[in-house]
This record gives C-alpha cells, sequence and structure tokens, in this order.
C-alpha cells in the first residue's frame, strides 16, 4: 500500500504555507523538463484539460483513487469473512496448508460472487498472501490456471506453481507450501 498523506493538497497551498513560515522551497530541476511521461502528463496534459475543457482531472484522478481504495478495503474485508468461515487452515499463525471443500468453495463462486471470476481470483490472491506472504511472484496466468483448475473441479488434478501445491483431492481443494 502507498501512502501518500499530501496528495489532496495543492501545490500553490503548500508555496504559501512555506513562504508565511519562512522556509525555503527546492524543486528538483528535473520536475519542468518534459523528458518524463510523469512530467509531461503534470505540466502539458493536466494543464491542457484544465484549460481547454474546464475539468480538473488531477482532483477527479484524486477522487477515483479514494474510491477504489475504500472499494479495495471492503472486498479484502468480505474475502477475508469467507475464507475464517469457510476454509480450513493447519496453522493460523504460518500455515503451509489451506483447503475447503469442493462443494463449498463452488457455492461461494455461485451464490456469494456471483459466477464473478475477478472475486474468485481475489480470493485465490488472498490464500496465497496467506501462506506465503506475498503474490508478487505469481502472474495473471497462474491465477487464471488455478481458477481455471477449481472451476473444472476434476478429482487428482494438481498444478505446482512458484511453491506452492494447489490441487483437488477427496472433493476437497487445498493449497499446499512445498
Amino acid at each position: 500500500m502507498i501512502l501518500r498523506p499530501m496528495i489532496e493538497i495543492e501545490k500553490k497551498d503548500v508555496l504559501e504555507y512555506l513562504e508565511k513560515n519562512n522556509i525555503k522551497y527546492v524543486e528538483d530541476s528535473t520536475n519542468s523538463e518534459n523528458d518524463y511521461t510523469r512530467n509531461k502528463i503534470r505540466n502539458v496534459v493536466f494543464p491542457y484539460i484544465e484549460n481547454e475543457m474546464g475539468y480538473n482531472l488531477q482532483k477527479s484522478l484524486i477522487t477515483l483513487s479514494k474510491t477504489i481504495m475504500e472499494e479495495e478495503a471492503f472486498l479484502d474485508d468480505y474475502i477475508t469473512e469467507i475464507i475464517v468461515e469457510d476454509f480450513t487452515y493447519d496453522d493460523e499463525i504460518l500455515p503451509k496448508n489451506i483447503s475447503i471443500d469442493m462443494d463449498k468453495i463452488l457455492d461461494i463462486y455461485e451464490i456469494n460472487f456471483k459466477h464473478k471470476k475477478g472475486m474468485l481470483n481475489r480470493l485465490i490472491i488472498t490464500l496465497i498472501q496467506d501462506i506465503t506472504g506475498s503474490f508478487k511472484d505469481f502472474t495473471s496466468k497462474n491465477i487464471e490456471d488455478i481458477v481455471e483448475l477449481i472451476l473444472k473441479n476434476v478429482g487428482n488434478k494438481k498444478l505446482v506453481i512458484k511453491g506452492l501445491e494447489f490441487g483437488i483431492k477427496n472433493k476437497r481443494f487445498y493449497i499446499t507450501k512445498r
């Protein structure tokens, strides 16, 4: 998670504060150069849209970012509730094995998630994070393969990805750290 506590404060407000409090302002010389895409967006695109269309794109993006963060928090809580209620962990602190009855995970997909693969992706990512501490080494293709394994529901199938085994055995979906 990236924290940007001053993202909502406009530059002019910062400059006024610095001047009022006799604090010297230093600007990185590359900020005014348009050699970098981020600078070109800040120096050319945002002002153009605001001047030509009267639309404050930067403010809209900040608002959108806040909304997305709030929705992310809600979805994370929702997924966590499902995991706590329905999944079995061999150890709550450092799990090496997580499992769930296949009928239950398919019910979650159909009833709770209304057949939305994105929610099942999020669930898988959360389980991977629980067992490894991170999912950064996993690609979207890896997640798609795991979701496909679940939805096809073929017993005694398994995938080994990045030191984790994902499979279905005895009518249970499992993730095991190898």
